[in-house]
């Protein structure tokens, strides 16, 4: 089989796809799959490399696409965001950086190091502001005001999953207050 592959790849100047040595040979995708364990692994022992699928991405395609969308909405975009409005999926940016925190970081560095910054000087900007704001948001003690508010149950009232005369007070993220009277407070044994 190793010497199909080699004569199938000297005819067509490249590395047949398994569809196109499956239909010159008529050898079944369930033998090479029992034979090699897949058909990357056949081409490797026939001495060829797989065609790639799908070309990587540069980063100056990424830092486009992030900073043109960026522009367009005034600040630094989110992943829900990027990922609706983006012709690109999430995954090239995430390799590149550790998290998406890091994003914008990263295209601001590339952005310097490609002498881009006078062109997109306003995103660079939104990067700026991007970066304050986070850092104020990690020095900012916890009883500030109105960060209790975000979340329903360090008001007033009782804690999650916690009885009150006959109501039980149960946590559903699912639901948009988050904290409410469970229905069937006598069926719940286990909190």
């Amino acid at each position: 089989m190793i010497t199909a592959i080699r004569e199938c790849a000297e005819k067509l100047g490249r590395s047949p796809t398994q569809d196109e040595f499956m239909n010159q040979t008529n050898v079944a995708r369930r033998y090479i799959r029992n034979k090699f364990g897949s058909y990357t692994r056949a081409l490797r022992m026939a001495g060829l490399q797989p065609k790639s699928s799908c070309a990587r991405i540069s980063l100056n395609e990424l830092f486009l696409d992030w900073a043109g969308m960026a522009r367009a909405l005034g600040r630094v975009p989110g992943i829900p965001y990027y990922q609706r409005h983006s012709k690109y999926s999430v995954r090239p940016l995430l390799q590149r950086c550790a998290n998406w925190k890091q994003v914008p970081l990263k295209m601001k560095a590339f952005a310097e190091h490609a002498g881009l910054s006078d062109d997109w000087a306003d995103v660079l900007v939104m990067v700026d502001a991007h970066q304050r704001n986070v850092e104020d948001a990690r020095t900012r003690p916890a009883s500030a005001p109105g960060v209790g508010a975000a979340l329903p149950f360090l008001g007033a009232g009782p804690l999650p999953n916690q009885r009150v005369g006959s109501d039980l007070f149960v946590w559903n993220a699912r639901r948009t207050s988050g904290l409410h009277r469970h229905p069937y407070p006598s069926r719940v044994s286990r909190l």
